[in-house]
């Protein structure tokens, strides 16, 4: 399962979360990791984006001219216009968050510790 996993999160070896893992040993593990898991949510939440987007257009299309599936489908397309913007902002509220907290040399979404 784990060399599944390699091409999308790197290399995690089992029971090693980098520092977190034993006493005195460092390492980027856990650090890596949580910045694979947060651009692959950014990556699915595109995709799920493009998916609803497609759907509702279609349903637009489709409608017929009825009112009431033009409105359902207006509705969808406004939802995930809305759920794109909600993924920009957290992107962009956790870059200045990283760069306040941190410094402008610290990518949170590729982290390296020295």
């Amino acid at each position: 399962m784990f060399i599944l996993l390699a091409p999308v999160f790197g290399t995690i070896t089992p029971g090693y979360l980098g520092s977190a893992g034993q006493y005195g040993v460092g390492g980027l593990g856990i650090a890596k990791f949580i910045a694979s898991i947060i651009s692959v949510t950014y990556i699915v939440a595109g995709l799920a984006f493009f998916a609803f987007f497609a759907m509702g257009g279609l349903k637009y299309i489709t409608a017929g001219g009825d009112v009431k599936q033009t409105q359902e489908a207006t509705k969808q397309i406004t939802n995930a216009i809305m759920g794109l913007v909600i993924v920009v902002a957290s992107y962009g509220i956790t870059s200045v968050l990283g760069y306040i907290l941190f410094g402008a040399t610290l990518n949170i979404f590729a982290p390296v510790f020295q």
